[in-house]
């Protein structure tokens, strides 16, 4: 074998070698990104009128690595409000009243909070339920969705007015009931 063959060969084999570590370089390189939409918004007085009970239905897909869920914070503005906080919860009881009382029955896997890994490239839907010490009924100007990590890294997915289009969002009969507050079952819950 002559010298020049030995540098050819050596390099081609280099460089295929180099070419097999560019997928995960790009991979480790590549950052976290959220991105995801509105599906659907319901919202509620709270019986004293002081609060506004929010529910979101969402997507929300983590782009190029996994995101390890600790908490899902919001930030929402309202016309004449500032930006409001609250943290994802979970309601043993939740009811809505718009021409009669309806009760939320969504299974608590569904609701966001409750998950701890975002996979990789993989759209998840779920519900987001939010309390905010706000009293007008008012148009959403802005919604910030935080999503918190383990390790204190803050994603987030923002929405303004002309992202949520209500012809847009769905209104989904099926996760309501009628509900009847006088019900021995939910007793110790309404108060």
């Amino acid at each position: 074998m002559t010298d020049k063959f030995k540098f050819w060969s050596t390099l081609i084999i280099g460089f295929i070698a180099a070419l097999s570590w560019t997928p995960f370089l790009i991979e480790r390189l590549s950052r976290k990104k959220l991105d995801g939409k509105i599906i659907s918004q319901y919202s509620n007085f709270t019986k004293d009128k002081k609060e506004i009970l929010l529910l979101y239905k969402i997507s929300v897909v983590s782009r190029n690595k996994d995101f390890f869920l600790k908490d899902i914070d919001l930030k929402i503005k309202f016309n004449s409000s500032d930006f409001l906080n609250s943290t994802a919860r979970n309601n043993r009881l939740t009811v809505f009243t718009w021409d009669k009382p309806k009760r939320l029955i969504v299974p608590d896997k569904e609701f966001l909070n409750n998950i701890s890994v975002l996979s990789k490239n993989e759209p998840v839907v779920g519900y987001l339920s939010f309390l905010i010490p706000y009293d007008k009924d008012e148009p959403v100007e802005e919604v910030q969705f935080l999503f918190k990590s383990y390790n204190n890294k803050v994603k987030s997915l923002v929405f303004k007015t002309a992202d949520i289009k209500q012809e847009k969002l769905l209104f989904d009969d099926t996760i309501w009931e009628d509900f009847d507050f006088n019900d021995e079952r939910f007793k110790e819950l309404v108060k």
